[in-house]
């Protein structure tokens, strides 16, 4: 599934309404989607109870769904999620899947759409691989 969903534009706004009754894209039309796109996808997988909005937000989720995190580069493999850092070149941290052979698809601020990247073409904080959370 996840090989399938490059050029993807659908994940890159999140309409709410304020306590003031204004309607602000929380997604500022595809810059901060990154969390939107992976969640969505470990969503209709059942691989997290709900979809996120915010790294953040997203990175509390996957812990608490079973989740586990790594700092362990050389173990990545297909469909480990990958966060990386906020430094003086990116704003905000940034979330990503990783497709194998050093590819990763996350979704782009730049291209507002869903991307396939090196997996290197910014500093990685974490890695995140899943392990069935006991009930």
């Amino acid at each position: 599934m996840i090989d399938r969903c490059e050029n993807l534009e659908i994940f890159r706004n999140f309409f709410v309404k304020n306590d003031n009754g204004e309607i602000t894209d929380l997604l500022d039309d595809g810059d901060n989607s990154c969390a939107s796109f992976v969640s969505n996808i470990l969503y209709i997988n059942f691989l997290i109870k709900l979809p996120c909005a915010t790294v953040d937000s997203m990175e509390k989720t996957i812990l608490d769904s079973g989740w586990k995190e790594s700092n362990d580069i050389n173990s990545l493999e297909k469909g480990d999620l990958i966060l990386w850092e906020k430094n003086e070149n990116y704003k905000n941290r940034h979330f990503g899947i990783y497709l194998g052979d050093n590819k990763c698809i996350q979704n782009s601020p730049e291209f507002k759409k869903t991307t396939i990247k090196e997996l290197n073409f910014r500093p990685i904080e974490k890695i995140f691989k899943y392990t069935k959370k006991d009930e």
